[in-house]
């Protein structure tokens, strides 16, 4: 769902106009993630990655591991 981003959120190299979320629960998942966000990284060559923020949390039953991508670049559609 596209949220709007306010013209003053700012990366350590410049305006943050995209966020893009990984996040996985599973084993199977975390370890594929890396894979997941070159892919995704590969088909949107006009994103440029500024900032990255990794956060891991857990409980008695899952692991959640969460990569947020921090970006500018054109609005992207899905």
């Amino acid at each position: 769902m596209p949220v709007s981003i306010p013209s003053n959120v700012r990366g350590p190299s410049g305006p943050v106009t995209l966020v893009k979320v990984f996040s996985a629960t599973t084993a199977n998942a975390r370890a594929v993630m890396g894979d997941r966000i070159a892919a995704w990284l590969a088909g949107h060559p006009s994103v440029t990655v500024l900032d990255t923020v990794v956060t891991a949390s857990s409980d008695r039953a899952f692991h959640c591991l969460s990569i947020v991508l921090l970006c500018a670049g054109p609005a992207l559609a899905g």
